[in-house]
């Protein structure tokens, strides 16, 4: 082999190599970690380097396949550097332009061509390299040959892919909801954003009319005006405002009609608008009630403490130490009524417990007669619902609940494992609490429960992708509502639920320290899951920790032990709680002053001594 051939032979595959890697890496984290928060220009230049990097590795070896053989075929030369080319801008570029705006089962069709051009063009590298390229002698015409196809090569699926990265991130379904139609060319397909009380549960079997679900379209490619220009059309189709809001890059809309809302709001930063139809929930006009604050009134919360440990009941099929997790806080309201959120797990429900639970709740609002302005739930895990779901059975004479508010997925969209403790839920609503107001949150929506502002943050609904047309979530915790309270006007207190790294990643793209930064906080998933980019901008004082001791403080550097060092960076650990050993309290007093409540009340529940941490009295 001549000196010339030496140094290409060296440097080519290893060039291969390394693109043909950068490729499967660039891959991997767009569909695995960071697809629900790229901008379209982010996700079209992701799409382009990733072409670049394939067609760059097949260039390669159609290079070294041209400098392998004595006698390269002229004929096999000029049809592949001339009618290749031809068939792959037909495929690539012709298609993908003429059916961009056709309809999304056309534009699939090229992108499905387009893929499959990629094969050719590796099939076609292979054959020539094995059959067509039989000389070893470097001749001006073979070297200028595989010039002229190897930019061409890069060219051509460098430009399709452009083409078919359009059709793919702006869908062009038709409008498909029941409400004024936004005008928007590209729209994704109309995601089932789930219902309040009745669902289409286990694929009907158990739920209630599909006409009670609430549905979206997402508008990509979109701006500001078109968005107000939405909003001028929808009030002036009967429509009134119910709510309005703008939290840094969303403003949100919400309009009724005949007792159904429509909810629509604007991602400045995602060019996105999400137009919601809601046919149950209660508005935040209509939900909200406001309450003047006294220099004596004080807000109060409490993280109720929950048994964990790795023993339970295995009737229930809670074994191997579920009881890790749960939660449940109860906020004091300055005009004495409650707001409840989540609860626990079953297992952590003993009969007990839940009386334990009244208890506290009567302590401190001084009364026999419970008056629950919401019961807020952050998801439908079992953990988060199954406590209060018995606290109202056993209650429901003795509490007065006004609001209940949850925003669960569709279980065909988003798959959940707590099926039925969710279902026994809706019914013990519809059976005990049939006058409460059903609020179902939408991201941009502020509603005020007396002294206490609330803003949503994060639904499961910023987390589909319209893209690819389906829910980026595939870890369930990320179903979790994000949420912050302002206490009069100035006391600030954040809920993440069981917030992962999609949310996260939403959450922090979407709002900076201006909204999220925060006086206390409830640590997200029980402390396991790390959220360092997040953490630091919330930045608390206080800490509800929704996790044992030992998982937690005596816990190694994984888990929730890494997530108790990653908090306690930024709060005293005086001022972090765990949960299963006494309930703590904050109280608020009216000047936004926080100090802690000086009666630490102990667990209250079976004997855990003993190794039993529930009473068996089930559901």
């Amino acid at each position: 082999m001549s000196e010339k051939l030496r140094k290409p032979y060296v440097i080519l595959p290893i060039v291969a190599c390394l693109t043909l890697l950068i490729f499967v890496c660039t891959d991997l984290y767009q569909h695995f970690f960071a697809l629900s928060v790229y901008s379209n220009v982010a996700s079209h230049l992701i799409d382009f380097f990733m072409v670049v990097c394939i067609a760059t590795f097949f260039d390669v070896l159609f290079t070294i396949a041209c400098h392998a053989r004595k006698k390269p075929s002229r004929l096999a030369l000029k049809l592949t550097t001339i009618l290749y080319p031809i068939v792959l801008i037909v495929v690539l570029v012709v298609v993908p332009l003429v059916v961009r705006d056709i309809g999304r089962a056309a534009a699939q069709w090229s992108i499905t061509m387009a893929y499959i051009a990629f094969g050719l063009e590796m099939a076609g590298f292979i054959i020539f390299f094995l059959l067509l390229a039989p000389s070893l002698r470097l001749k001006t015409t073979v070297i200028a040959c595989s010039i002229v196809l190897a930019v061409s090569v890069t060219a051509i699926s460098c430009w399709g892919a452009i083409g078919t990265s359009i059709i793919d991130s702006a869908a062009n379904y038709e409008w498909d909801l029941d409400a004024p139609e936004y005008a928007a060319k590209h729209l994704s397909r109309k995601y089932n954003c789930g219902v309040m009380k009745a669902d289409e549960y286990h694929d009907g079997k158990n739920g209630g009319p599909a006409a009670e679900t609430s549905f979206m379209q997402v508008a990509s490619r979109t701006d500001r005006k078109t968005f107000d220009a939405y909003c001028e059309k929808v009030l002036s189709s009967g429509y009134t405002l119910a709510g309005s809001s703008d939290i840094e890059t969303i403003s949100s809309r919400t309009f009724m009609k005949d007792g159904k809302m429509l909810h629509v709001y604007f991602n400045s930063k995602e060019k996105t608008t999400h137009i919601i139809t809601d046919p149950v929930s209660a508005s935040p006009a209509a939900a909200s009630y406001t309450y003047s604050v006294q220099p004596t009134d004080t807000t109060a919360i409490y993280q109720y403490s929950l048994m964990f440990d790795d023993d339970c009941d295995k009737e229930y099929e809670y074994g191997g130490g579920i009881e890790r997790c749960g939660m449940g806080y109860v906020i004091k309201l300055a005009d004495n009524k409650l707001i409840i959120i989540d609860g626990g797990d079953i297992c952590q429900a003993s009969d007990s417990a839940v009386d334990g639970f009244y208890d506290l709740c009567k302590e401190i609002t001084g009364s026999d007669d419970l008056t629950i302005a919401c019961w807020m739930c952050t998801h439908a895990h079992g953990d988060h619902v199954s406590f209060f779901s018995k606290f109202l059975y056993r209650y429901n004479e003795r509490i007065t609940l006004e609001r209940f508010m949850y925003n669960f997925p569709n279980w065909k969209e988003v798959d959940n494992g707590n099926e039925d403790a969710t279902y026994l839920l809706f019914r013990r609503f519809e059976k005990y609490a049939p006058d409460a107001l059903q609020i179902k949150p939408h991201t941009g929506e502020t509603f005020t429960f007396g002294n206490a502002k609330l803003e949503i943050l994060y639904t499961h609904e910023d987390a589909f992708n319209y893209r690819l047309n389906k829910t980026g979530i595939t870890d369930f915790n990320d179903t979790s509502t994000t949420y912050r309270f302002t206490f009069n006007d100035k006391t600030t207190f954040m809920v993440l639920g069981d917030m992962s790294s999609l949310a996260q990643k939403t959450v922090v793209n979407n709002y900076t320290a201006k909204t999220l930064k925060s006086d206390i906080i409830q640590a997200a998933h029980h402390g396991f899951n790390g959220l360092d980019s997040l953490y630091p901008i919330l930045d608390a004082e206080y800490v509800f920790f929704p996790q044992g001791y030992d998982n937690a403080v005596l816990g190694e550097n994984t888990g929730a032990g890494y997530n108790y060092k990653v908090v306690k960076k930024f709060t005293a650990e005086e001022n972090i709680f765990l949960i299963n050993r006494e309930t703590y309290g904050l109280i608020i007093a009216a000047d936004g002053t926080i100090s802690k409540d000086p009666k630490v009340r102990p667990y209250i529940g079976p004997d855990f001594k003993n190794g039993e941490y529930f009473d068996g009295s089930g559901y």
